[in-house]
């Protein structure tokens, strides 16, 4: 079974902290719809999608958590809530390739190179 961001977050609840685990969860229904946290229709990647419907979703996905990263380097970062923001990309970013390794391993080393230059370069 493709793992949801919730299901992911929940093999790492003692180690995430509340108000991130909510951030995280938050910062993926705002971009990917509730399916992505649940694991419904509109999901990040189901059971049964091509590997181009996969490589699209992850790419859409990649995009999106790329937009924030890209925010993120544009303001100064002093605060507290600033440390959650950047914690969230790093956690999104981690699923996203966790995914991938789950269910396209092939294309690891292409999008792991991917978000290499896109968190060297956003």
């Amino acid at each position: 079974m493709t793992p949801t961001v919730q299901s992911w977050l929940d093999a790492r609840a003692a180690g995430v902290p509340p108000a991130l685990m909510e951030q995280i969860r938050a910062a993926a229904i705002a971009s990917f719809g509730d399916g992505a946290v649940t694991g419904g229709a509109e999901g990040v990647a189901g059971q049964r999608e091509t590997k181009e419907e996969l490589d699209r979703r992850v790419q859409e996905f990649i995009g999106v958590v790329a937009e924030q990263l890209k925010q993120l380097k544009n303001r100064d970062c002093a605060e507290r809530q600033d440390a959650l923001d950047l914690l969230t990309v790093d956690a999104l970013l981690t699923y996203v390739l966790e995914l991938v390794a789950s269910v396209r391993p092939d294309a690891l080393d292409r999008y792991a190179i991917e978000l290499m230059r896109l968190v060297g370069g956003a």
